[in-house]
């Protein structure tokens, strides 16, 4: 076995985190055809590619709708929430901590936390990366967006006192149990929601566009994907077995279990086959926030460095052991000290201010 991974080399990744495996992914642009690249969507193979080089052939798409209780909604009179205002006060009327009910949870793992706070703030106007080449955590839109996180676990208490500890399972059960009206989840969980098997809300979820803020809507989204290392001692029988993980038959069986297909032959051929009219919408909305709000990781190599030191000052904030602003600055002070971190910036922005020279 050991000799078959080591003659095949192939790498099941990320595209967040594919441009810091870059010196060990071999560049597929000669080794595949514009006809085996053809049936992949646009969006998914763009962000496969780092510096023009495409490093990566995408499995799915993970991108988020909200998912509410549909009768929790109705007994409060309340509206699907469209902006992230709407969803604040919405949780607030939903949550009753007396009966174990809270109005809203979010992920407050490393990635999943980092990943609601860089949507906030890109919808509250900021950008994570300037245009002058800059990590910014410490604008008006960063404070915005960690204030609004902080805010819905200590000031106003709408998610679960154990919400701090949740990975993005953790999220989906509480769900399931009936623990929570209103959460961001993943095409991959969409059927789980809906089995009464498995699920207290079973019939009971309604699904619809991410709140928006001032500047728009933006979800946290990516592709995990598959790649070929450049230590692979059989490149053809590497190729082979990557165009094998990412056939249409193979994202067929994945979609029908709730994935969402990076190749258009296969979400065409789940679009004709969904005849239930809430699994029709659900489709719809995902293809919506596919074409119009996905928001991505910059390919930066030191992003997991980045991620890292956010999520520990947003974490911090939120379980008190900063204040806000302190919290902000903190990463502010950490990033602009790290060198990695300066010296690919600094690159970044050179590069494209000659290209756009």
């Amino acid at each position: 076995l050991a000799t078959d991974i080591d003659r095949f080399a192939r790498g099941s990744t990320h595209i967040k985190y594919a441009p810091s495996q870059a010196d060990h992914l071999l560049p597929l642009d000669d080794l595949l055809s514009a006809e085996e690249i053809a049936p992949f969507k646009p969006i998914p193979m763009a962000l496969s590619r780092m510096h023009g080089r495409l490093l990566q052939l995408p499995r799915n798409t993970d991108t988020r709708l909200l998912a509410c209780r549909r009768s929790w909604l109705e007994e409060a009179n309340i509206e699907t929430p469209v902006t992230w205002a709407d969803l604040a006060e919405a949780a607030s009327q939903l949550t009753d901590a007396a009966a174990g009910r809270y109005g809203y949870a979010f992920c407050c793992q490393p990635s999943g936390l980092f990943g609601e706070f860089f949507e906030l703030m890109t919808a509250f106007g900021g950008q994570l990366v300037t245009d002058d080449g800059r990590l910014d955590f410490s604008g008006d839109a960063a404070i915005s967006a960690l204030t609004y996180l902080h805010d819905l676990v200590v000031v106003h208490h709408v998610t679960p006192p154990a919400m701090l500890d949740w990975d993005f399972g953790d999220v989906t059960q509480a769900f399931l149990r009936g623990e929570v009206g209103m959460i961001g989840d993943w095409p991959s969980s969409f059927l789980l929601l809906d089995d009464p098997e498995y699920s207290a809300a079973a019939g009971d979820v309604a699904c619809s566009l991410y709140p928006a803020g001032p500047a728009g809507r933006f979800i946290y989204s990516g592709s995990h994907s598959f790649a070929i290392t450049r230590a692979c001692r059989d490149v053809p029988a590497a190729k082979e077995l990557l165009l094998t993980l990412t056939s249409a038959e193979g994202q067929l069986i994945e979609a029908r279990n709730g994935s969402l297909p990076t190749r258009a032959d296969v979400a065409s051929v789940i679009a004709a086959e969904t005849t239930d009219p809430d699994t029709r919408h659900r489709l719809s909305l995902l293809d919506e926030t596919m074409t119009t709000a996905m928001l991505s990781y910059p390919a930066l190599a030191t992003y997991p460095r980045i991620e890292a030191i956010a999520f520990e000052a947003i974490s911090g904030a939120l379980r008190g052991r900063f204040g806000v602003r302190e919290a902000l600055d903190w990463a502010q002070a950490r990033v602009d000290a790290d060198p990695a971190i300066v010296a690919e910036l600094r690159a970044r922005s050179t590069s494209e201010g000659r290209a756009s020279a």
